[in-house]
């Protein structure tokens, strides 16, 4: 359920970030989106995509040395799948240096997300297991602004490098305390926020996360932790005109639970 102004899906549902993106960045005749996903043999297919591609899915593709190679040749490539695909650490920098790319379901290695360029503005690790000395490659990247760490185990270790830039994080599905919902508060350019199935965060940690935010978009469906009617009595006291849109978010959510 939604409230005027604002909007209840989360970084990840709803639209998909491509159109997104290419509304915002691209004239409908210059669009040019190709989706070669799954498929065996792309060598010869990508002979015959035009060099203006913008968008590409190689998912879950068979990428060769040759293919790699010749992604370097779609100047303006903004969107890059390669979810499922196992080499990454293999691709040109010249393939990774996207605005938006897929990384979903893999295991990082330092060696990967040195390839990522740091003028990315939007990354998907998606179920992606990072740890150790991969975590200082996200450092770095200072001028991302959507995130989606959906079903990583590791999240809280992840966010605190981070940049403090971010406005659209994902997080459904992760094991979050109360304590990493306060942390979130330094992220004080954050919009929209997806916590859908972190089951054990509470209305305390929900609390602390409010106190100081510029939400505009809250996902908190099946946060089983959470009592709709204590957010409304205890809110209703606290609210100010600026937070009201967001109130009205987060109670059609209790309520209608």
């Amino acid at each position: 359920m939604s409230a005027s102004g604002v909007s209840l899906s989360s970084a990840a549902s709803g639209r998909p970030l491509i159109d997104r993106f290419e509304d915002q960045q691209l004239s409908s005749s210059a669009r040019i989106h190709v989706d070669l996903s799954t498929r065996r043999d792309i060598d010869e297919e990508l002979l015959r995509i035009s060099d203006q591609t913008t968008s590409l899915n190689l998912a879950g593709c068979k990428l060769t040395g040759r293919v790699l190679e010749r992604l370097c040749r779609f100047a303006r490539l903004r969107f890059l799948d390669l979810s499922m695909y196992q080499n990454t650490s293999k691709i040109p920098k010249c393939a990774s240096d996207q605005i938006i790319l897929n990384l979903s379901g893999r295991n990082l290695t330092d060696e990967i997300l040195e390839r990522v360029s740091d003028r990315i503005t939007y990354l998907n690790l998606d179920g992606c297991s990072i740890a150790g000395k991969p975590l200082q490659q996200l450092d770095r990247l200072t001028q991302l602004r959507d995130l989606n760490l959906s079903m990583c185990k590791n999240a809280e270790e992840i966010l605190p490098h981070i940049s403090d830039q971010i406005t659209s994080l994902n997080l459904a599905g992760c094991k979050l305390t109360d304590e990493t919902l306060e942390q979130l508060s330094r992220f004080t350019q954050l919009r929209v926020l997806n916590l859908s199935g972190c089951t054990q965060i509470t209305n305390k940690g929900l609390h602390l996360l409010l106190r100081n935010h510029r939400l505009t978009a809250l996902d908190l469906r099946d946060c089983d932790s959470m009592r709709g009617g204590q957010i409304a009595d205890k809110w209703c006291r606290l609210i100010t005109s600026e937070e009201l849109q967001l109130l009205k978010a987060v109670l059609s959510i209790c309520l209608s639970a």
